[in-house]
């Protein structure tokens, strides 16, 4: 099977789904105060043809995409590669960190775990929302929508700790007054007036805030953020830590409006797959010591 051709072909029945749904939608709309209740049978079947003929042919595309094409680029660079489509990080491992406020609306795809330099790690898309109606109107506030990573690597820390880019405006920071002297965290400032102009940084013990963030790290996390687009979040939880990249897209997204030129999507896909990579080499996650 010749994937390109494969690719466009299925991209071409889409498109013509796609067609179809929007004549029918512009002829209800013109021809309403002419065709009456006519018009609006003809508007509730083109919604019904959306839902179960255009939505259902589009996931067939991305998900032959996906597998023909995105999985075999993450195998070129990924030990040990899951990838899982309809698959995501879960709501409950992001509400496990207590540092990203969670709204009432969240959804996860595109799951991604294997090894990078053995270093293991998990990824996907996270959407994440609060959505409101009053009945008359109904309000959605988009808290994050990007990539949510969680690195395990050799690096140990017994405290939690959270490094918030100042434009990520969602994250939760546990430095209440409320909260007890146990459970509250302390911001801290570091003497690189750079990194604190550019990243908050709470931390529930302050001599290993410094232990970890060191002036390298510093260094190194900021040649990652310009390397980068979107706003960065970094939770160190039990071990683990978790990457948020507020990016305001979804990676490994095929378009249905032009055609497929595999070289093109390599390109494209490696771009989206990097953030990994720079991840873990930048901020030297494969070392087992801070410096």
């Amino acid at each position: 099977m010749n994937i390109q051709n494969e690719l466009e072909k299925r991209r071409k029945t889409c498109l013509g789904y796609n067609a179809v749904f929007i004549i029918f939608i512009i002829i209800s709309f013109l021809f309403f105060p002419f065709l009456g209740f006519i018009s609006f049978l003809l508007f509730a079947l083109d919604l019904l043809f959306f839902i179960f003929v255009v939505r259902k042919k589009s996931a067939e595309y991305r998900k032959f995409y996906k597998e023909n094409v995105v999985k075999s680029i993450l195998k070129e660079f990924f030990d040990d590669l899951f990838f899982d489509p309809a698959g995501g990080i879960s709501k409950e491992a992001i509400d496990g960190t207590d540092m990203m406020m969670l709204g009432n609306s969240f959804s996860s795809n595109d799951y991604i775990s294997g090894r990078y330099k053995d270093i293991r790690f998990e990824q996907s898309d996270v959407l994440i929302q609060d959505v409101r109606s009053t009945g008359k109107q109904t309000t959605t506030v988009t808290y994050f929508q990007g990539r949510w990573m969680i690195f395990e690597f050799n690096k140990k820390f017994v405290y939690d700790m959270q490094i918030s880019e100042k434009s990520f405006l969602y994250s939760k920071h546990k430095n209440s007054l409320f909260a007890s002297k146990e459970e509250r965290f302390k911001k801290i400032e570091f003497e690189d007036e750079a990194f604190n102009s550019v990243f908050t940084t709470y931390a529930k013990n302050e001599h290993e805030a410094y232990y970890i963030v060191t002036p390298h790290f510093m260094q190194n996390l900021m040649h990652f953020n310009n390397a980068v687009s979107g706003d960065l979040l970094l939770c160190f939880v039990d071990n683990k830590l978790h990457l948020a990249l507020n990016n305001r897209k979804d990676a490994f997204e095929p378009s249905v409006f032009k055609k497929v030129e595999l070289a093109f999507e390599r390109e494209r896909i490696l771009n989206d797959l990097s953030v990994i990579i720079k991840f873990v080499e930048t901020l030297r996650l494969d070392n087992d010591l801070f410096a």
